[in-house]
This record gives structure tokens, C-alpha cells and sequence, in this order.
């Protein structure tokens, strides 16, 4: 089911489809900036900043709890 979101890097809103159908799954990410993004974040990004961040943009932010 999509839920609708924030992204914890930028705020832009977007929606999310928790499933391997979501187009998140497109973006292709390293190793590397999957593990810093693991530990800065609890929740998933929009496709602006994934994709930035797949095309070499700092992962900036941190995680709030």
C-alpha cells in the first residue's frame, strides 16, 4: 500500500510503495552510500535526492529520533 511521505534530507513529499515495484528500486546506489545512507536515515528518500546522491552528490542530513 503507498504511504505518503517526507524526505528527511530535502522535505519534499512524496510517495512511497514499500515494495520492489517502488521506483526507488530503479535508482542504482553503491555500497558505500548505501551504508551512510543507513546511518544517517530512518526512512526513505524522494527520487530527487537518490538520485543526486546516485549521481555523486554529498549525503548530507542526519538521522533524527
Amino acid at each position: 500500500m503507498p504511504a505518503n511521505k517526507t524526505c528527511p534530507r530535502c522535505g519534499a513529499r512524496f510517495q512511497c510503495l514499500h515494495s520492489a515495484d517502488c521506483w526507488c528500486a530503479t535508482i542504482s546506489l553503491n555500497k558505500k552510500a548505501r551504508r551512510e545512507l543507513a546511518a544517517r536515515y530512518r526512512d526513505c528518500l524522494c527520487r530527487e535526492c537518490l538520485t543526486a546522491i546516485a549521481a555523486g552528490a554529498p549525503i548530507k542530513g542526519g538521522r533524527t529520533d
